[in-house]
């Protein structure tokens, strides 16, 4: 039969204790498996036939061979007394917590509102940043800011405005109020180190005086040219200014080079080489046509600064380049979005492997001096670069990859302003044509040795001698001059820095082309000539016209006067341009009023400030100067305070050299009256200069 879990109830009661009518029945129901036979009591199930006294004890038939007797308490009785028990304990809790709400809340009190200055004045700002006007269940941020919008328009300097930038606006009053306090005994040092630098950035005098001095010093520490070159120099290279701007100054230039802690072992540090801006937003350079107005006011901060530095330099086109470098910059650089991403890879390699460049590098990596760039960046440090164990951390390895072609790819530098001078006789003038073409070809070699490059088709060949020598010369007979493979064809006038010169060295092709250029340029000025007022056309004419007389007016000393007449009528061209005179009005009164010097005049105090820069200036050339000396002394800095400051005529037999510079200078320095010859500065011998003119 198959076991299966039993129900027993208690069916007879034992003998010596039987069951009443009107006792309580208790059925008992159990459940015993086969396997342990042990009782577990599940539940029980009350059953009363009647009311009377309870029985205390009950059989339970386990099987019909074993039968256990167990004693019933009086489950009745004890539910009751629980009953009790848990009803006062409930009742004490819920005492216990009125007892606690009646204590909170006799003892609490409202705090009091804040009444101090700075509490205030803050309620008072954001009751004035409201607009009650406006409800704020249909325009919650009218309501809510529109009072302080309306009470701090947007400045004019600024593009946004906001509560923070206002903050930041005050930070900086403040902060100059502290700087431009008196000092303190116990301030700190650093405090008072700020002040003094606040100082010095303030002091307009001094930075009057000295300029762009500092700004050259710093320069010449790079190895850069004082001044914005006029054309691409060979001995510049990027390794040398970049390297040297991080060290010094602390400039990252193209690249960024810093040491800092491996992110990945945070107890080394690693040289860290990754992107660097451009110096504008590469946001604006890559989108020109939008944020044309940004990137023009860029370009216009560069022209000025170059025209500050170099006035006679051509700054548009200096800007130009710099807004385009940069555009190209930004073009190589890796995104933002990409750098932040969690599949952008650095790269860890050695020094030397850097320097050699990787497998998958451009070609154009090796052409790039990277260890000397490295080495200028540790100069005068603890730091010895090792190639082998020194690690690297280049965080962007594509921008370096695409730097170094970039940098590769600028364009080629030219070789100009050179010129080649081969004295020989008549009867030797092919000898003299040979050795030229000899001396071409090496200068070539030279050239491309130094990444040079020469334009054959800008360079010129003139035979130079008097009208006798050049009418035997026939230079269809001649040998050809040979440049690069190009032959060089003979020309009546050649243009060497500018100035126009012919075999005869006359200067009759240079005044053309002065006068060219000059009718050139006010043809375009005298459309606008009635509406202009006067003085904008006094500042045209001498930012545009008068610069055309004066270029390179000290070469050409042996002028005639009807060569002279004409310098002199195209001065006046600019004078009846200012005042709208006809064309044989006189202009005489006209010029005394704008206090211009006749030209004669005019190119003399101009001659006399060239040397007074060649005498007194350092910086000037020193073989122009053995070219002067003094009389009974020696030509030094310190003869300004003498008596007498007479320059030696150089002996000379010959009208040619008597209307060189050194003669013409030397004679016009002699003729001006010691007291301006012992002027301390040139602004002041200038000043000195015109005003003896002008009395004369």
């Amino acid at each position: 039969m198959r076991r299966r879990r039993r129900v027993c109830a208690a069916a007879e009661a034992n003998a010596t204790a039987p069951l009443g009518a009107h006792h309580r029945l208790y059925i008992i129901l159990g459940a015993h498996t086969d396997v342990s036979r042990e009782w577990r009591i599940g539940y029980f199930k009350r059953f009363q036939p009647g009311r009377g006294e309870q029985f205390n004890r009950i059989i339970l038939l386990a099987n019909p061979h074993r039968t256990l007797e167990y004693t019933f308490l009086n489950f009745e009785r004890t539910v009751r007394c629980s009953s009790v028990l848990i009803g006062a304990l409930g009742l004490s809790l819920i005492a216990l917590a009125v007892y606690t709400a009646v204590l909170v809340l006799a003892e609490y009190k409202s705090p009091r509102p804040c009444i101090t200055e700075e509490c205030v004045a803050t309620a008072s700002r954001m009751i004035e940043s409201l607009n009650k006007d406006v409800d704020p269940c249909t325009d919650f941020y009218e309501f809510a800011c529109g009072g302080w919008i309306k009470k701090n328009p947007v400045p004019e300097w600024a593009s946004s405005w906001d509560q923070l930038a206002k903050l930041r606006e005050q930070l900086v009053i403040d902060l100059r109020e502290l700087l431009e306090a008196d000092d303190e005994k116990d301030l700190p040092e650093s405090v008072m180190k700020a002040k003094s630098l606040y100082r010095t950035c303030i002091n307009i005098d001094k930075l009057e005086e000295d300029g762009i001095k500092p700004i050259q010093k710093v320069l010449e520490k790079l190895e850069l040219p004082p001044l914005p070159p006029r054309s691409p120099t060979a001995n510049f290279t990027w390794v040398v200014a970049a390297g040297r701007a991080r060290r010094m100054l602390g400039l990252n230039v193209l690249l960024s080079v810093q040491v800092a802690e491996d992110v990945r072992n945070t107890s080394r540090n690693r040289i860290v080489i990754e992107q660097v801006s451009p110096g504008f937003s590469d946001r604006y350079l890559l989108q020109p046509e939008q944020f044309a107005h940004e990137v023009g006011q860029y370009r216009k901060y560069i022209r000025d600064v170059i025209a500050l530095s170099d006035p006679t330099i051509n700054a548009d086109g200096f800007a130009d380049d710099i807004v385009e470098f940069s555009k190209s910059l930004a073009k190589i650089m890796t995104p933002v979005e990409v750098r932040r991403s969690g599949t952008h890879l650095f790269h860890e390699v050695s020094m030397q492997q850097l320097i050699q460049g990787s497998n998958g590098g451009p070609a154009e990596w090796k052409s790039h001096d990277w260890e000397r760039y490295m080495s200028l960046v540790f100069a005068n440090t603890s730091v010895s670069l090792q190639g082998v164990t020194d690690r690297v951390i280049v965080m962007d390895l594509p921008y370096l990859h695409k730097l170094a072609t970039l940098l590769a790819d600028a364009p080629p530098l030219l070789l100009d302003d050179l010129q080649i001078y081969c004295e020989a006789p008549l009867s030797r003038l092919n000898e003299a044509i040979a050795n030229t073409n000899f001396n071409l070809q090496l200068i070539a070699e030279w050239s491309r040795a130094f990444g040079l490059s020469v334009n054959p088709v800008k360079t010129q060949t003139m035979i130079v001698g008097s009208s006798r020598l050049l009418s035997r010369v026939d230079t269809q007979i001649l040998p050809k001059v040979v440049f690069e493979g190009v032959d060089i064809p003979f020309s009546q006038t050649v243009k060497n820095l500018g100035v126009v010169m012919d075999g005869h060295l006359g200067w009759g092709p240079q005044l053309q082309s002065i006068s060219r250029k000059l009718y050139a340029s006010a043809a375009l000025l005298r459309r606008l000539r009635n509406f202009l007022p006067t003085t904008t056309k006094v500042a045209l004419a001498q930012s545009l016209l008068l610069p055309v007389l004066d270029y390179a007016d000290a070469c050409y000393l042996d002028l005639s006067e009807d060569q002279l007449n004409k310098l002199e009528r195209l001065q006046n061209f600019c004078i009846r341009f200012i005042f709208g005179l006809r064309k044989y009005d006189h202009v005489s009164n006209y010029r005394s009023e704008l206090k211009w010097l006749p030209i004669r005049l005019r190119r003399n105090s101009r001659l006399l400030s060239l040397l007074y820069n060649i005498l007194f200036n350092p910086t000037y050339p020193h073989y122009l100067k053995e070219r002067f000396s003094f009389l009974h002394c020696t030509n030094s800095y310190t003869l300004r305070s003498s008596e007498s400051l007479s320059l030696e005529i150089p002996s000379h037999c010959t009208s040619f050299y008597d209307s060189s510079f050194t003669v013409q200078a030397a004679r016009l320095w002699n003729s001006l009256p010691v007291s301006i010859r012992q002027a301390k500065s040139l602004q002041i011998f200038k000043n000195s200069v015109k005003e003896f003119y002008l009395s004369q």
